[in-house]
């Protein structure tokens, strides 16, 4: 379960703006995203792991994430950025905007990959 616990970190914390500072990207989260063992982890496999991620953080299976179920992962300013409705949930379309842009600020030399 530490692998899970430090690439949830990661996945939530590691790439965008909003959180570039917290946490760094280490050798076994690469191991464990990088799926296909290129040495890089692409979009794809980090697409795989936010939803992986997502389903993981979701207990209640309600499809929408509650600031219960993130409150381990993300400060409630965090939370509020992330809910762009403004409903007080999470939802699969918000998170994968979040991480996707998370992604691509990550990376920083634009090959759709983080190595």
């Amino acid at each position: 379960m530490k692998v899970i616990t430090v690439s949830l970190a990661f996945i939530i914390g590691f790439a965008g703006p909003l959180w570039a500072d917290r946490v760094q990207i280490d050798q076994e989260d690469v191991f464990f995203l990088d799926t296909d063992g290129d040495g890089a982890i692409s979009g794809p496999e980090y697409a795989e792991f936010a939803y992986f991620a997502f389903r993981t953080i979701d207990t209640n299976d309600s499809g929408t994430l509650s600031p219960n179920e993130v409150e381990k992962h993300l400060t409630s300013d965090d939370f509020a950025i992330m809910d762009t409705n403004g409903d007080g949930r999470i939802s699969k379309k918000e998170w994968a905007a979040q991480l996707n842009a998370d992604f691509a600020a990550a990376d920083r030399d634009g090959d759709g990959a983080l190595d």
